[in-house]
């Protein structure tokens, strides 16, 4: 059994930021429980800046069998 933790931070000097925080959990020698997300934000409007993209927050999580 593996508990992997992960963090994906990144923060640019326009005040926009990234966070990609992730959980995987292995059972065994074939079940996989995953859960991520990605927050987005900044005050960044304009296009290809992360405050602009504040609609694709999202958190998913995934259950895997492997044989």
């Amino acid at each position: 059994n593996d508990v992997k933790l992960s963090l994906t931070a990144l923060y640019d000097l326009d005040g926009c930021s990234m966070f990609r925080p992730g959980f995987k959990y292995i059972y065994g020698n074939h079940w996989i429980f995953d859960i991520y997300g990605v927050i987005l934000g900044g005050e960044e409007t304009r296009p290809s800046r992360y405050g602009s993209l504040d609609w694709a927050n999202e958190v998913f999580g995934r259950i895997t069998y492997q044989f």
